[in-house]
């Protein structure tokens, strides 16, 4: 398990684990999906689908060890209090056991809950300026199956 530590930035990014049934062909196919009602009014809710269209239709289905990793930061995120907690090498080396653990059972239950569906992840950032962080921070995928981590 990595722990940062040293210099921390303000900034931060989040990724979004899309799952869809089969992909948008369209803008307007994917405005539906899309949630406008917490997004900034300073961009229209069309330039947010069409960059969310883009970066969709140009990003690749993630591989096995991407999605490895962006679980792990969720089940790392879930038990780090408990990490800090640890006095002991050895409580520290008992919770990465657990944490794999938990990790493996994540992993398997999402590869077969959705296995056959087309997954994309996007990643935005507020440290990118207003619009990105508008991305990061709108709500804007809470009206599809997703699932959110926390990168700050």
């Amino acid at each position: 398990m990595k722990v940062r530590t040293g210099f921390v930035s303000n900034s931060s990014s989040s990724s979004f684990i899309l799952i869809f049934d089969a992909l948008p062909k369209s803008v307007e196919d994917l405005m539906p999906m899309l949630e406008f009602a917490d997004a900034s009014t300073e961009f229209s809710p069309e330039k947010y689908a069409e960059t969310i269209f883009k970066d969709i239709t140009e990003a690749e289905e993630p591989d096995d060890e991407e999605l490895w990793n962006l679980l792990e930061t969720i089940v790392f995120i879930e038990n780090l209090e408990a990490y800090f907690d640890a006095r002991s090498k050895d409580q520290r080396d008992l919770l990465d056991q657990k944490i794999e653990k938990i990790l493996d059972a994540r992993f398997a239950e999402f590869k077969s809950k959705y296995n056959g569906k087309v997954i994309r992840v996007l990643s935005y950032s507020d440290n990118d300026g207003s619009f990105f962080s508008a991305l990061e921070h709108g709500g804007l995928f809470e009206n599809m199956e997703h699932i959110y981590v926390n990168q700050h």
